[in-house]
């Protein structure tokens, strides 16, 4: 990892481990604990993967790391305390966005080095990414904000034009915090995302959501797809 100057970027996954998020957030009714455990693993490690493809320095914020009574206490400590390293720049986000890419991350970097404000709205509301400087962080606002609501996209905006802040906003993406959100947009994620399927794949689907099985026969094609079509694959990547 890189020395860390204020006028260095780093990035804060704040994702707790699997085994917190499988507690946490359940996907399906007759799933198995430590099944659907697995797939917040590969989840894990597909943030990691994304992240390391920025080649920007990285900090990984899980339960253990963090201090304070409640989300956006934590939050908010997590940023404050990457600023205390001696970065000048944070780009924050969580473990839950699929379809995020090594190149949005890289885009709200370009953002930053601009002065401005980015944010990556999520369709329930919030946000999987945000980016602020030093200058522009203030942990005392942060706590008022209405964390995991569906009104938090929302302030963040009006904090961000209060401040006389320049905001970028990126793309909106759907992420992954129950049930709901899989029955929404679960084919969407494993028909462009080969990733995801083969998260699915390396786990027993039947036995972590066996009340999908419109996914599982979207799985099953594109499986098909995957392993034995040499021609133009049906679905995009």
């Amino acid at each position: 990892m890189s020395t860390a100057s204020p006028l260095k970027t780093a990035i804060l996954i704040f994702a707790n481990s699997a085994e917190t998020e499988s507690a946490r957030k359940v996907l399906g009714s007759g799933c198995k604990k430590g099944l659907q455990q697995s797939l917040f693993e590969k989840l894990n490690e597909r943030t990691v993967r994304t992240v390391q493809k920025t080649g920007l320095p990285y900090l990984i914020y899980t339960e253990k790391e963090q201090v304070g009574n409640n989300f956006g206490e934590r939050f908010s400590h997590a940023i404050q305390d990457v600023f205390s390293k001696g970065y000048g720049r944070v780009i924050a986000i969580g473990n839950d966005s699929p379809e995020l890419t090594a190149n949005q991350i890289l885009k709200a970097n370009n953002a930053l080095k601009d002065g401005k404000f980015v944010l990556g709205p999520s369709c329930d509301g919030g946000f999987y990414l945000m980016g602020i400087d030093r200058e522009s962080f203030l942990k005392t606002d942060f706590l008022k904000f209405s964390w995991q609501q569906k009104s938090l996209y929302t302030e963040l905006i009006d904090f961000a034009h209060d401040a006389h802040l320049s905001v970028e906003k990126l793309c909106p993406l759907a992420d992954l915090d129950e049930e709901e959100d899989l029955k929404k947009h679960g084919i969407l994620w494993l028909q462009k995302l080969k990733s995801l399927r083969e998260i699915l794949l390396s786990i027993n689907f039947d036995e972590v959501f066996p009340d999908f099985i419109f996914l599982k026969h979207t799985l099953t094609l594109c499986h098909i797809q995957i392993s034995f079509n040499k021609g133009s694959p049906v679905f995009i990547f």
